[in-house]
């Protein structure tokens, strides 16, 4: 005998039903006569449904901005939405705060799997994370604990996995998830990942100065149209040098005390004499 999976039903049925229990369960009256111990579950379950939701808003976020990326030019979904960005795509569409729709981006740049040449799926940057945020054992905020600290990591190498072959973010990821869905708070994932990535880079990310010199660059563009487009990244004591200079030849200020022109005097006009001669007694002949 074969079985045949039923249809999935219209996300816009799955809504309102589940807008319909909700609303049937948190009524005033329902909620007071309620036991303790069923008050309790129903937070319990209330926090499993809020994962699975928030993990479906962050994927979905990660989909939206796959189809937004610049190389797609006007075809891209936010500019065929009237959006200059996938952010403000988000704003609008969920209805969110501009930090809320940026926080999700990057938690959701960070899950959204890659691609090899031919096509073929590749799992993205923080696999385990990913199924335990699909399958709405992980909230967002554990995720975030954990992939905040470890990303960074991940971006310049793990010394561990250089000296050892192993995989140490593979290792503290699959660590951190089991740890998450255990119950362990997200303020507690947070620092056993901060622990991990300095485990794993002892030496941390390069100082702010060190950075700057390798960053640091000024390119002139070629002339167009009569102007010569400048791009470039300073040092802060260049940049300090360069603004008081452009200060000097694009605001000049004249002193008031400078030199300055005035009529001639009619010839029999009394001579004037300098304010400072006419301050300063002159010393008597003897």
């Amino acid at each position: 005998m074969t079985t045949t999976s039923a249809p999935p039903l219209p996300l816009s049925e799955v809504g309102e039903r589940l807008r319909e229990a909700v609303t049937s369960i948190v009524a005033p009256e329902r909620l007071a006569a309620m036991p303790d111990a069923e008050l309790l579950a129903l937070l319990r379950v209330a926090e499993e449904l809020g994962r699975a939701v928030d993990g479906l808003r962050v994927l979905a976020t990660g989909e939206v901005a796959e189809r937004s990326r610049a190389t797609l030019g006007p075809e891209r979904l936010s500019a065929r939405s009237g959006c200059h960005s996938p952010a403000e795509l988000i704003e609008r569409i969920g209805c969110v705060s501009g930090q809320v729709a940026r926080s999700r981006l990057r938690l959701a740049e960070r899950l959204r799997p890659g691609y090899s040449l031919t096509g073929e799926l590749l799992p993205g940057a923080f696999p385990a994370v990913r199924e335990a945020v699909t399958s709405g054992t992980l909230g967002i905020e554990a995720a975030a604990a954990i992939i905040e600290p470890l990303a960074p990591v991940l971006d310049r190498g793990s010394i561990l996995a250089s000296l050892t072959g192993a995989d140490g973010i593979r290792s503290a990821e699959r660590e951190l998830v089991d740890a998450a869905t255990a119950g362990e708070p997200a303020d507690g994932v947070r620092i056993m990942a901060q622990t991990w990535a300095l485990f794993l880079d002892p030496d941390g990310p390069l100082r702010d100065d060190d950075r700057g010199r390798r960053e640091r660059g000024l390119t002139l563009g070629r002339p167009r149209h009569g102007t010569v487009p400048i791009r470039g990244v300073l040092m802060p004591e260049v940049a300090a040098q360069l603004q008081r200079l452009l200060d000097a030849y694009l605001n000049p200020r004249v002193d008031e005390q400078g030199p300055h022109f005035v009529p001639d005097a009619p010839d029999d006009a009394p001579p004037v004499h300098d304010d400072l001669e006419q301050r300063t007694p002159r010393a008597e002949k003897t």
